[in-house]
């Protein structure tokens, strides 16, 4: 016996109608990419915290890149050329790989934030006699060789905050144990067997389809600049942000 014609398209109509009914339920649905949406009901101030830096943060904003392969000076050739490249890329804030480039904003960051990083600051230092000691501390300093580099900041730090912030960075300070390592001119890992860049990204990590292009524009810019050159290079990149929260390495 034959099947009844109109139940030999019964399958075929059940399909089509779970078909429509999905389409219906994906264009009312709702999707979003907000981290808060993982915390707890009563989240800690800890934790809102913790999730506004992954979104919004400095930390979610920056891109650590290693370069591998070949010997040092053809490693540090290949940073100082993506170095260049980014910096004119309006989508990184900062690039930094070691060289003296583009440190005018960070010269002008810590002049304008002296007295609140030099390690000599205290309450003693804005009595009379501490005003008096660090000025006059300031005029010996006019007075020897180095004054010099000093002789035009007298008017703008007469207590020569910037001086003293300057020599807590300097190399013969502590806190130069915790600088990076620098192999031809550039950062480079502790065994010295990468090149290392630090870039920091204009677009917040949150904003997923910026970050993805940051990704790309770093991949561009070491693809052009390992051309040309003997040996092969590997690239590998870290960041916290949501579109490469992952290692991922590019041959």
């Amino acid at each position: 016996m034959s099947p009844v014609p109109g139940r030999r398209w019964l399958p075929v109509w059940l399909w089509l109608a779970a078909m429509a009914v999905s389409a219906l339920l994906v264009l009312r649905a709702s999707f979003t990419a907000d981290m808060s949406a993982f915390l707890p009901q009563a989240p800690t101030p800890e934790q809102r915290l913790l999730v506004d830096q992954l979104k919004d943060g400095l930390v979610s904003r920056l891109v650590l890149v290693g370069i591998e392969g070949a010997d040092a000076p053809s490693r540090a050739a290949v940073s100082r050329k993506m170095g260049q490249a980014l910096r004119a890329d309006k989508q990184f804030v900062a690039v930094a790989n070691g060289e003296n480039v583009g440190m005018e904003r960070d010269r002008a960051f810590y002049f304008q934030n002296r007295y609140l990083l030099s390690p000599a600051m205290n309450a003693e230092r804005f009595t009379a006699p501490g005003l008096n000691a660090a000025i006059q501390e300031t005029l010996d300093l006019l007075a020897s060789p180095a004054g010099l580099l000093v002789k035009d900041l007298l008017a703008r730090d007469p207590t020569g905050e910037i001086t003293a912030v300057l020599d807590a960075l300097s190399a013969q300070s502590a806190s130069a144990r915790n600088r990076p390592n620098t192999v031809e001119g550039v950062w480079a890992a502790r065994d010295g067997s990468r090149a290392l860049m630090l870039l920091q990204t204009r677009a917040p990590g949150g904003d997923t389809d910026a970050q993805q292009a940051a990704v790309k524009a770093v991949q561009a810019a070491f693809d052009e600049a390992r051309q040309g050159t003997p040996a092969r290079r590997r690239r590998s990149w870290c960041s916290p942000g949501p579109a490469c929260s992952a290692c991922r390495c590019a041959n």
